[in-house]
């Protein structure tokens, strides 16, 4: 019976349900369900039926747990193939301080006696081997340290003095009731859903929060203890980032926030700014109305961000009466979504993408965009409040300085703001910090996911403690015990810790706290990870991604596949007409038709961008206009009970919008120049990934996706994007690696990377006795490498190249001997070194077998097109027109920009834009593409270039990727059997349906 029941609670908690959250091992509704299913029994007696199963197995004598000691001991000498033994017992331990908990009685001895109650076993007897529970909460901790978080991050450490105890209180401290009573405080003070608050700034909300009818009585009690209240803020924390992300795969709850979002685009001469609302998750939800504007469908798309999922079309909202009256958008199955307007709205930057995103109030030292609107009373109230808090030099643009600022708005950027004032009540409120310190925050570095930084790229702990002494320490492992492996030691009120300059742990795990004075003030688990430890690959191949058809990849599970990175399953050549070469020595036109592409430009309609005029406005008129268009709030302060602190954080709602907010009360001091210079250490520089000399880091990006394995397109653009390049760099970069053979890309519908996964290693020979690295590396297998090559006196190089990963070669390797003497070099998974020879002849051998080009077309009906743009094939330019009527290739706006190629009959076909481009070409009788016999380089139109398999035949014959210029694309070293192949399929063979 035990056994089903730890299988149960196995499936309920470590399923994979917390990837990389916060793990506790107590059960919540869902898990319940989950475990009654199971043991198919009812829902109210799963905790009842659970204990029971467990207590069964403890010792009658001696030390009780002694059984399930035996048991953990044998899983951990069998390799730890399966999942604890010993959950069930860590659920009992839990389960007895959530009972504690539920009494609000805290005391070791009420601990006991619920355990007692629950296993029948004598408390004294309980009591005195306590200790020994110590090592299950250890190895537990330590096994999802090792599974790179994938079933959940440790969260069992000492809470208090009594440390056994304290292990399984921190189990039940917060339950699922209190957790979900947090959504309301997120409510209640206007948290966006793209807020990164910190744990001193969460403590200012709960103070306030704590004191109204809200709070169970048991999270009262609990916040009653000081040595609690780092606890329950770190799972406050914690909670605000999984309701930012709740059922973003679902449709079944959209009475959510809308989320403000800025990115910046840059040419040689200007920059400009865009405006998007969305919600910051991967989401695809269509079929939802506007209810502004010309009430157009609409949808959510990730078309423009992999992790900020943008309202789609955007001429679909008249974003100056949106930001002046809010957005609703309503689901026809129910719920909607929605955008509260505000006047004053700060922004930070995203730690997903190269954008940034609303936040309800600054934090101290951060840096900030801040979108204002122009009015006078609201623009003079901020830049007072700024004088007086910020750090000087931030810059005020409007749209005579920046392209794409909304009428009648100002962006301020560059804003941080180093200290809280008192007194501001307007719209101005948001740039006053709710703490005036940050407590712990980790930058910087390169973040793979929610917990995990690269090894090589670690991040920098900051803690402002707010006039004490800051103090960081790390310790190896997931807490406390032990001696710190460094601390940046007692310093002022500041303190910066640079992990990358301390010895890392084998296992990477680090334990950091920070402390203002005696006090915690943040803490944080974090893993350190490089593909020298890689993710494990699923035993079903999920995720692996392999080649059956020329532009897009699928899943091995699936169909199987021809074709992974470097390897080919095929082993003939592509049956190409080198003599047919003699047709591309240039580009340009074969055979011009009559007709010349057409050249009208797109009328478009501006949007309306006239604010309502407040002035002659009466009292009882103003006080009926919304508070974002009045330019005011109508504050009423809450009630505060007798013995409330007197600089005690107080809770204001206005009687207007409804909106809270939370003022922090502290005593008043002068705020002269000099004091806020004396501040000015609390601003924090920016970091990023690039390497000195302003080099993108392949190499580390490179690393990263092996160590991961495979992921989104989005896990990609968050890693680009602490580099501070634009998001288009991520799909540019899969691209590339799908070129060299380094990993395999699945597109979605709309033609843009979905998916992708690191290929296994091989090493490519194209003649010479010269190879190549593709696919999965570390720096162990380069090392194994290049030992084999001294040992047979080859030369071993790696070639640094703009643009990407290092080129791994080797020469004078004989071929013959490679299979020989490399047999013995194995990846961390146990894959051998693949010896591929001949591979772009084999790759374009296997592409005559899939199925042409056109399969990669798909049907479309383009209604009334937006931003409207035809291709001209002759000039290799869009121009504008205003309808589809012609054949030709065309794009337009829609969930980004949609690419499509319009037929003779009139028929519609999305497409990827190379190809679109090329379908128009044919249609004209125009050579995009050309071969040098002479230089051995096949030469494309920038931005047509070949796509998927057929990139990859011609990158593959050197290792490296094109050199750009002249608005030309030249692959290098390709012979004229692989160039006249990849001519053949695209000018021959069937390009649209």
């Amino acid at each position: 019976m035990y056994a089903d029941v730890n299988t149960a609670l196995a499936k309920a908690l470590l399923s994979g349900r917390y990837d990389a959250r916060s793990l506790y091992l107590v059960l919540d509704n869902r898990a319940r369900t989950t475990v009654a299913r199971s043991l198919d029994c009812d829902v109210d007696d799963v905790d009842e039926v659970c204990c029971a199963a467990v207590s069964k197995r403890l010792r009658k004598s001696g030390d009780p747990y002694a059984g399930f000691h035996d048991d953990m001991l044998l899983w951990r000498a069998c390799g730890r193939k399966t999942l604890p033994p010993f959950t069930g017992l860590l659920y009992l331990l839990s389960h007895a301080a959530e009972l504690m908990v539920s009494d609000s009685d805290f005391r070791a001895s009420n601990y006991y006696q619920r355990l007692a109650s629950l296993t029948g076993c004598d408390i004294e007897r309980l009591r005195s081997n306590g200790k020994s529970t110590e090592i299950f909460w250890t190895v537990f901790n330590k096994w999802l340290v090792d599974n790179d978080f994938r079933f959940g991050r440790p969260t069992a450490r000492a809470v208090n003095t009594n440390k056994y105890v304290g292990i399984a209180m921190s189990q039940a401290i917060v339950r699922e009731a209190d957790r979900l009573r947090f959504h309301d405080m997120f409510d209640k003070y206007g948290f966006t859903g793209t807020d990164t608050i910190t744990e001193e700034e969460i403590a200012q909300y709960i103070a306030s929060w704590i004191t109204t009818s809200k709070p169970t009585q048991q999270l009262k009690a609990a916040w009653a203890k000081p040595e609690l209240r780092s606890r329950i803020c770190e799972i406050a924390v914690e909670e605000v980032r999984d309701w930012s992300d709740k059922d973003s795969e679902s449709r079944s709850n959209l009475d959510q926030r809308l989320s403000l979002a800025a990115s910046f685009r840059k040419d040689l001469f200007s920059r400009a700014v865009t405006l998007w609302v969305g919600r910051e998750a991967e989401i695809d939800l269509a079929g939802l109305v506007v209810k502004q504007g010309a009430g157009k469908p609409v949808q959510l798309s990730n078309s423009n961000f992999g992790n900020f999922a943008t309202v789609e079309p955007k001429s679909s909202i008249d974003l100056v009466l949106a930001l002046t009256r809010g957005l609703v958008i309503e689901d026809p199955s129910g719920g909607s979504l929605r955008w509260n307007p505000r006047t004053v709205v700060p922004l930070s930057r995203s730690a997903k993408g190269n954008y940034w995103t609303e936040v309800n109030r600054v934090t101290v030292g951060v840096e900030h965009l801040v979108l204002v609107r122009a009015d006078r009373p609201i623009k003079q109230a901020v830049d007072q409040l700024l004088g007086e808090a910020a750090l000087p030099g931030y810059r005020i643009h409007s749209r005579d300085t920046i392209a794409g600022l909304p009428a009648g708005w100002l962006l301020y950027e560059s804003v941080q703001v180093l200290r809280a004032v008192q007194g501001a009540l307007g719209f101005e409120l948001a740039l006053v910090p709710v703490a005036e310190s940050s407590g712990l925050v980790l930058s910087g570095g390169l973040k793979l996911s929610r917990g995990i930084w690269h090894a090589w790229s670690p991040p920098i702990a900051h803690c402002d403690a707010d006039e004490n002494e800051a103090n960081i320490s790390v310790w190896d492992g997931t807490s406390s015990d032990g001696v710190p492996l460094c601390s940046s030691g007692p310093l002022d009120d500041q303190s910066t810790l640079e992990l990358a300059n301390m010895c890392v742990p084998t296992d990477g795990a680090l334990y950091v706290e920070a402390r203002a004075g005696q006090t915690l003030v943040g803490s944080a688990n974090l893993l350190l990870r490089s593909a020298a430890r890689p993710r494990p690959l699923d035993r079903q191949e999920r995720g692996e991604l392999a080649y059956n058809s020329i532009a897009d990849a699928v899943e091995l599970g699936d169909e199987g596949g021809i074709v992974r990175g470097a390897i080919c399953a095929e082993t003939g050549v592509y049956p190409g007409d080198v003599s047919w070469l003699k047709e591309f020595t240039e580009l340009g036109v074969i055979q011009l038709p009559d007709n010349e592409p057409l050249q009208l430009q797109v009328e478009y309609i501006e949007a309306n961008e006239t604010a309502p005029s407040i002035a002659d406005m009466s009292r009882d008129e103003l006080k009926a206009l919304p508070c974002t268009i009045r330019g005011s709030h109508r504050w009423q302060y809450e009630y505060l009970p007798p013995g409330t602190p007197k600089y005690a954080p107080v809770s204001a709602a206005c009687l207007g919008c409804g909106i809270s907010r939370l003022e922090t009360r502290r005593p008043v001091a002068g705020h002269s120049g000099n004091a806020l210079s004396a501040l000015s250490h609390r601003a924090r520089p920016t970091t990023s990934t690039k390497e000195q000399g302003g080099a993108l880091p392949f190499d580390l990006w490179m690393d990263a996706l092996c160590f991961l394995g495979h992921g989104t397109a989005a896990s990609t653009e968050t890693i680009v994007s602490q580099s501070e390049v634009d998001e288009w760099r991520a799909a540019a970069m899969l691209r590339d690696l799908n070129w060299l053979g380094h990993i395999d890309v699945a597109v979605s519908s709309n033609h843009r990377p979905k998916r992708w996964s690191v290929a296994p290693p091989a090493l490519v020979f194209n003649g010479n006795d010269t190879a190549f690295l593709a696919g999965f590396r570390n720096l162990e297998l380069l090392k194994q490498l290049a030992e084999v090559a001294i040992d047979i006196e080859a030369v071993f190089e790696k070639i640094v190249l703009p643009g990407q990963p290092e080129l791994v070669r080797v020469s004078d390797f004989p071929y013959e001997l490679a299979a020989q003497v490399l047999g013995h070099i194995r990846d961390p998974h146990g894959r051998t070194l693949e010896i591929s020879a001949a591979v772009p002849d084999r790759i374009l051998s296997a592409c005559s077998s899939f199925a042409d080009l056109s399969s990669t077309f798909a049907v479309i009906t383009p209604g009334k097109p937006e931003q409207l743009q035809r291709f001209d094939p002759v000039k290799a330019k869009w121009r504008s027109v205003e309808t589809l009527q012609e054949p030709g290739g065309y794009r337009f706006a829609h969930a980004g920009t949609t690419y499509c190629v319009v037929d003779g009959s009139g028929n519609s076909y999305s497409g990827p834009h190379e190809l679109v481009k090329l379908a128009a070409a044919r249609s004209l009788g125009v050579r995009l593409h050309a071969y040098d016999p002479i230089e051995r380089v096949f030469v494309s139109r920038l931005g047509c270039e070949p796509v998927g398999l057929l990139g990859r035949a011609l990158v593959l014959s050197s290792g490296r990727l094109p050199t750009i210029a002249d608005g030309l694309s030249r692959f290098h070293e390709v012979t004229p059997e692989v160039a006249a192949a990849v001519l053949e399929i695209m000018y021959l063979g069937d390009v649209t349906p």
